[in-house]
């Protein structure tokens, strides 16, 4: 199960990498890009997100999905979940939203509250 696992994570990291490529096309674009550049960079930022799509969508992702279902649903449907009050770093997700969606994490690393460590989700 170890394995399969860190085959779809492998996956599933691969797809997230191709989502921050997206978002860095969006912000050139927004930010940097000359005007007669937005047809070329509407064609990267195309490909790059069929790309995504079909990794996260993949047979492969799938295939692990369901192999690894038995394995999912006996774990405990709490565990990484923190208490109410544990600590206020506990509702700040990855993008440094809280868990309110309020923006109130802003620039915050992930946070593990069962182990007390922030950092990477990785």
């Amino acid at each position: 199960m170890e394995e399969k696992l860190r085959q779809l994570k492998t996956l599933l990291n691969e797809a997230s990498d191709l989502e921050h490529v997206v978002e860095l096309l969006e912000w050139d674009a927004e930010t940097y890009m000359p005007p007669a550049g937005a047809q070329d960079r509407a064609y990267h930022r195309a490909t790059v997100e069929s790309l995504m799509h079909r990794k996260f969508v993949s047979e492969e992702v799938g295939r692990l999905l369901e192999e690894l279902k038995p394995w999912a649903e006996q774990l405990d449907p709490d565990f990484g979940r923190c208490s109410p009050g544990q600590d206020h770093r506990a509702g700040i997700s990855a993008q440094g939203e809280s868990a309110a969606g309020d923006g109130g994490g802003a620039g915050a690393a992930p946070y593990d509250c069962h182990s007390g460590v922030a950092g990477s989700a990785r």
